[in-house]
C-alpha cells in the first residue's frame, strides 16, 4: 500500500472514530409536535422551557409564584390532583427559607404505596439565571414524559409521585421539606432526577446511592435507554467534587437510591443571565426525554426490592451496545491478567530475540518524553493563556465560551509534539519494541486507578485490547489493517470521550489532563501510527490545525452582546459608622462599574458571605451614605436566653447572621421556634461563625434564640437585590455587553448592623 494512502486510511480512521465516539453520545436528531402523542417531542417540552424561563424566578420572587402557578395548570390539564406543600426548611448550609413544592401522584394498580419519585427543582439560581437549562429543561423533561405517558392509557404498576422541588438553589431545601415532613416521602423507593450544569452536551447518568450499584446498573441496562452515558468512573469524580443535588438528600435523610441525569457542556452558562431558551441545545433536551421515556415504562412496574444490593459493578457506556458492566471483584482479576500478558510478552520476545533491549529503551525514552511534553503543553500552556487573557478569570466555571477550540487546539499541538519527536528521533522504531512503554504506563496508570478511582478500572480494558495486538507482532509478521482497526477501536469509543468531558467539567485548568490522556491514546495506537512514513508531514498538518484553532479561540476571546462580560457591583452600608462603599468582586473595572470607583483602593475586609468559589471583594471606594435599612429588629432577653426577631422591609432578600462574640458558647440555639441545637457546629449550623442565612419569602420574619452564659454579639448582614431599581444611587443600567456575575453578591444594597444583645 502506497505510503500517502496508508497515511489518509490511519487519519480518517482516528479522526471519524473519535468524532463518532463523542457525536453519537446524544439523539442526532430532535422529535417535533407531529410525533404520536404516545411519543416524547422535544419541541412541545421545549414550549413549557420558554414558559418557565421567560424571567429569573428565584425563591422568593414574584416570577416564581407565576411559574409555580403554571406548573400547577399544567398538571391539573393532565388529570392530576396538585398540591403544594410550604414551610420553614434549613438546609444543611445553614441556608433558611418557605420552599413551595409542587406535588402529585398517579396511583399504581398494585395498592402497595411503594412509588417511582420523578424529581426536578422549578426555582432559578440566584438571582440573575433565567434557568432554562438548570432546571425548566428538567421539569419540562417531566412534564412531556407524562403527557406521552398518560396518552398510552396504560396503568402503573407502582404509584409514581411528581414533585417540582422549590429552593434547590440555595440549599436544597424543598427536596428537605419534602424528606422530612411529607408523608408520602417513606413511599418512595427510587427517584429519578433531572437536572443540569450548562447549557448543552451529552446528558450524564449518576447514580446515588449508600449501598451496592449491581441492581440498580442492571435495571438501568434492562430499561435499555437510546443513549446512555454512564460511567462508574463519572461517579467517583462526581462524589469528589461539592455538587449534591436534590438526590443527596433523599440518600442521606431516607437512604433512598436515585439515578439523577445532567449535561454539563456549555458550562459558561451556569447560573448565568445567559441560561436562556435560546442558548438551551435541543439536543440535550432531547437526550433527558429519551432517558425518562425509557426509564418510567421500566419503573412504573418494577419490583422495587429487586434494586436492593450489597455489591458493586463497574460500568460504561459504548456505542451500538449501550452499558456493559461487570462485578468490581473482577476488576483486580483483569488487571493481573494484563501484567501476565505483559510478562509473558517479554519472556516471549526477548527469548525469540523478538524484542531488543536497546530498541524497548528507545521506545521507554521517546514516550517518556512524550508524556513530559504533553503535561507542560497542557498546563504550562494554559498558565500562558491566562496571562495573554486575563479577562478569563471572570469565568468563575472555570470554561470560557471558546473552551472548545482550546480543547482542539491544544489536543492537535498534542498529536503535532507525538508524531513529530517519533519521526525525528525514533524514526525506525518497530512496533513490537515500541509498545513496550504505552503499554507498561498503561498498568501502572490502571493500578493507580484501581486504589484511588475504582470506578474507573474499566481502563484496563484498553490495555487489554493493546496487549493482545502486541503479541500479534511478537508472534506474527504481519497481519490484516482492517483486523487492527476492529480490535483498536474499541480503544477510541471507550477513552476519547473523556479528553472532552475532563476540561468542562473540571475547568479548562485541567486541560493538561487530557492532553496528557491523548499521548496515552495514541500509545496504545502505535500498530497503525509507527508505519506511517511521511510523519513530519502528519505532524506540521496538526500543528497548522492547532494555530488555526488558537486563531479561532482568539478572535472569539473578546466579550460582546452574545458573550457578556460577568461584572459586579455592591452598595454597602455600614449602620454603625454611617459610612457606605461601593464594593466590587471584578478584578478589572470596566465602563459600567469604573465611575463608582474614582477613589479606588483594594478592599482588605473578608466578605463575610460565602460564595461558591470564595470568591472576595477586590475595590472598594466610599460612596455617598443613604440611610436605607433593609431590616426591622426587635431583641428580648430573659436570664440565659437570648433573642432577637428579624422583619424584613423595602425588598429584602436575603438576612445572614454570624456571631461575632470570640468566647460564647451557645447551650441551646432555637430558629422560629424549632430546637436546632443539634446541629451547632455539625451539617447545618458553624456556631463559630454563621448562625444561618435566611432567603426571604412573602417578607416572613425569622426568630432567633441562643440559650448562651454570655451575651451574644450578632452581626445581621442584609441584602436587597435592588440596587438598580433604586433612584437615589443612580446606577445606571447594565449595557448589553455586560452581565451580573455569577455566584456572588452583586447588583444588591447590602445594610450591616451589629447586634448586642
Amino acid at each position: 500500500m502506497r505510503s500517502s494512502i496508508y497515511t489518509f486510511i490511519i487519519v480518517a480512521f482516528v479522526a471519524i472514530t473519535s468524532w463518532f465516539s463523542i457525536y453519537s453520545l446524544q439523539p442526532l436528531t430532535i422529535s417535533n409536535l407531529n410525533e404520536k402523542p404516545e411519543n416524547f417531542s422535544t419541541l412541545r417540552a421545549y414550549a413549557h422551557v420558554k414558559k418557565i424561563a421567560q424571567e429569573p424566578h428565584y425563591v422568593g420572587s414574584e416570577n416564581h409564584s407565576d411559574v409555580r402557578n403554571y406548573l400547577i395548570d399544567e398538571l391539573e390539564e393532565l388529570g392530576l390532583t396538585v398540591q403544594t406543600q410550604k414551610g420553614f426548611s434549613l438546609s444543611k448550609a445553614s441556608t433558611l427559607t418557605i420552599p413551595e413544592n409542587i406535588i402529585t401522584r398517579i396511583e399504581g394498580t398494585d395498592n402497595k404505596q411503594d412509588a417511582l419519585l420523578l424529581l426536578s427543582h422549578y426555582d432559578s439560581a440566584v438571582h440573575s439565571s433565567y434557568g432554562a437549562s438548570d432546571a425548566a429543561s428538567g421539569v419540562a423533561t417531566i412534564l412531556e414524559t407524562l403527557r406521552a405517558f398518560k396518552a398510552k392509557g396504560k396503568k402503573p404498576k407502582n404509584d409514581i409521585i411528581i414533585l417540582f422541588s422549590d429552593a434547590e438553589e440555595v440549599g436544597l431545601n424543598g427536596a428537605r421539606l419534602f424528606a422530612e415532613e411529607h408523608p408520602w416521602a417513606n413511599d418512595v423507593q427510587l427517584v429519578l432526577n433531572f437536572e443540569s450544569r450548562g447549557s448543552g452536551g451529552p446528558s450524564n447518568m449518576i447514580i446515588e446511592t449508600n449501598h451496592g450499584n449491581r441492581a440498580l446498573i442492571n435495571s438501568f441496562s434492562n430499561a435499555n435507554p437510546d443513549y446512555p452515558v454512564a460511567s462508574s468512573l463519572m461517579y467517583n469524580i462526581y462524589k469528589l467534587l461539592p455538587n449534591d443535588t436534590d438526590s443527596t438528600v433523599f440518600r442521606e435523610e431516607l437512604d433512598i437510591p436515585s439515578f439523577f441525569f445532567a449535561f454539563i457542556d456549555d458550562h459558561f452558562d451556569y447560573h448565568t443571565a445567559r441560561d436562556i431558551p435560546q442558548n438551551l441545545d435541543k439536543r440535550s433536551l432531547a437526550h433527558q426525554g429519551s432517558y425518562l421515556q425509557a426509564l418510567l415504562d421500566h419503573f412504573a412496574d418494577t419490583d422495587f426490592n429487586q434494586l436492593k444490593s450489597k455489591s458493586n459493578k463497574v460500568y460504561f457506556n459504548f456505542p451500538f451496545i449501550g452499558v456493559i458492566s461487570y462485578p468490581y471483584t473482577l476488576s483486580p482479576y483483569l488487571l493481573i491478567f494484563a501484567f501476565f500478558l505483559l510478562i509473558v510478552g517479554l519472556f516471549y520476545g526477548i527469548k525469540k530475540n523478538k524484542l531488543s533491549i536497546k530498541e524497548t529503551g528507545k521506545g521507554f525514552l521517546a514516550f517518556s518524553l512524550l508524556l513530559l511534553a504533553s503535561f507542560i503543553i497542557g498546563y504550562g500552556g494554559w498558565y500562558v493563556i491566562e496571562l495573554l487573557y486575563p479577562h478569563y478569570s471572570v469565568y468563575l466555571q472555570g470554561f470560557t465560551p471558546n473552551g472548545h477550540y482550546y480543547l482542539l487546539a491544544f489536543v492537535l499541538f498534542v498529536i503535532s509534539a507525538f508524531f513529530l519527536i517519533y519521526s525525528k528521533f525514533f524514526k525506525y522504531l518497530q512496533i513490537k519494541n515500541g509498545l513496550v512503554a504505552p503499554i507498561t504506563y498503561w498498568l501502572l496508570i490502571c493500578l493507580l486507578i484501581q486504589i484511588y478511582l475504582p470506578g474507573g478500572a474499566f481502563f484496563t480494558l484498553p490495555l487489554i485490547l493493546t496487549l493482545a495486538i502486541w503479541l500479534f507482532h511478537l508472534k506474527f509478521r504481519r497481519f490484516s489493517l482492517f483486523f487492527m482497526m476492529l480490535i483498536l477501536s474499541p480503544i477510541l469509543f471507550m477513552l476519547v470521550p473523556y479528553v472532552s468531558s475532563f476540561p468542562v467539567g473540571l475547568g479548562l485548568s485541567s486541560i493538561y489532563i487530557s492532553c496528557v490522556l491523548t499521548t496515552l491514546i495514541m500509545g496504545s495506537l502505535l500498530s497503525l501510527i509507527l508505519p506511517i512514513r511521511n510523519k513530519k508531514s502528519v505532524s506540521f498538518s496538526a500543528l497548522i490545525l492547532s494555530i488555526a484553532f488558537f486563531l479561532v479561540a482568539h478572535f472569539n476571546s473578546q466579550f460582546n452582546k452574545n458573550r457578556p462580560k460577568p461584572n459586579s457591583l455592591v452598595y454597602f452600608m455600614d449602620s454603625s459608622s454611617n459610612k457606605a462603599f461601593w464594593k466590587t468582586y471584578d478584578t478589572e473595572l470596566d465602563e459600567w462599574t469604573k465611575p463608582h470607583f474614582k477613589d479606588k483602593r483594594i478592599d482588605t475586609v473578608k466578605a463575610s458571605f460565602a460564595s461558591k468559589y470564595n470568591e472576595k471583594f477586590t475595590y472598594s471606594a466610599p460612596a455617598k451614605y443613604h440611610d436605607i435599612p433593609l431590616t426591622r429588629i426587635s431583641t428580648s432577653t430573659d436570664d440565659d436566653l437570648y433573642s432577637l426577631e428579624i422583619r424584613p422591609i423595602n425588598d429584602a432578600n436575603r438576612i445572614s447572621l454570624f456571631n461575632k462574640s470570640d468566647d460564647l458558647v451557645i447551650e441551646e440555639l432555637m430558629i422560629n421556634d424549632k430546637d436546632e441545637t443539634q446541629f451547632l457546629g455539625k451539617d447545618r449550623i458553624n456556631a463559630k461563625s454563621r448562625l444561618l442565612t435566611y432567603f426571604v419569602v412573602d417578607d416572613q420574619p425569622v426568630k432567633v434564640s441562643i440559650r448562651a452564659r454570655s451575651a451574644p454579639k450578632i452581626q445581621v448582614i442584609t441584602s436587597s437585590y435592588s440596587l438598580l431599581n433604586n433612584k437615589e444611587l443612580g446606577v445606571r443600567p447594565r449595557p448589553e455587553e455586560y452581565m451580573p456575575k455569577p455566584f456572588v453578591l452583586t447588583d444588591v444594597m447590602i445594610y450591616e448592623e451589629m447586634i448586642e444583645l
